[in-house]
């Protein structure tokens, strides 16, 4: 059996990487041994590889001269398998990562576990791979999950999860700022993934006790606590919950709806001040 390499272009992100990354931990499980990982050279002879090219066609000029056929929209992919070997071109980084992902999920595993009455384990980059194309691009823009306050003990296996399921945005709601909130933010964003930090604007506050006129003074202090706990975080943005979550719909006269509305315009305005 051919030993494996990767052809890749020219990594221009963590995300890219961790494409070369997870296809190489792919690989393992059926080599046996990490495959070759190479840049793409025009002069270079691989005819003692099986080659898997990836990358995108701006990058990996064998992709570009290929004619595998990849979707025009972001965190898109193509794939093709001819003549024993392994295209994988994404639109951008992310439809790289992509790309690898589903030639495990749509080739590796149709052809390993196939659904018919001759159904059995089979190895097969012991012999010539089988002619395969497939391309893809989401549907859906943001495809993520809320914690809503749980604890994430393993954020990196949490987000390498998050990731093979193709799933791109994490709102992470805690009562305390991690303490490790960079690390998570740049681990996730090297797996394509976006973090949505989550907090309370309010919505932890007694409406019955405060004055619903001089709720917009609370403003100032929402916007200080992003400054002063997640802005150096790097993180993607911000889930809050304001004083909606109430039996009645006014409070001293004033609906409650209309001073939410008020309260979060007026405090957006203070972030959308600084950061536009």
């Amino acid at each position: 059996m051919k030993k494996i390499a990767i052809i890749y272009g020219a990594p221009r992100s963590g995300v890219y990487k961790k494409a070369v990354e997870t296809l190489s931990q792919f690989l393992l499980d059926y080599t046996y041994e990490y495959p070759v990982c190479l840049a793409y050279d025009s002069e270079a002879d691989y005819s003692a590889y099986r080659c898997i090219y990836i990358g995108t066609k701006e990058d990996n000029a064998y992709l570009a001269a290929s004619g595998v056929e990849v979707p025009q929209q972001a965190e898109g992919y193509g794939i093709r398998v001819v003549n024993d070997t392994v295209i994988i071109a994404g639109t951008d980084d992310a439809g790289v990562l992509y790309g690898c992902i589903d030639f495990y999920n749509k080739y590796i595993m149709k052809y390993e576990f196939p659904h018919d009455n001759t159904y059995y384990r089979i190895n097969f980059f012991e012999k010539e791979l089988p002619d395969f194309e497939y391309s893809s691009a989401p549907a859906v823009k943001s495809r993520g999950i809320w914690t809503w306050g749980h604890v994430i003990y393993d954020y990196r296996g949490f987000i390498d999860n998050m990731m093979k399921l193709k799933m791109n945005t994490l709102i992470m709601w805690n009562d305390f700022v991690p303490i490790n909130g960079k690390e998570i933010v740049d681990y996730a964003h090297a797996c394509g993934v976006k973090i949505i930090w989550g907090f309370p604007w309010c919505w932890d506050t007694n409406c019955a006790k405060f004055d619903l006129e001089t709720v917009f003074e609370f403003s100032d202090e929402i916007f200080e606590k992003y400054e002063r706990e997640y802005a150096a975080l790097g993180g993607d943005g911000i889930y809050f919950q304001s004083f909606t979550e109430l039996s009645q719909e006014r409070i001293g006269g004033i609906l409650i709806a209309e001073a939410v509305t008020e309260f979060v315009n007026r405090t957006s305005a203070l972030f959308y001040e600084k950061y536009p």
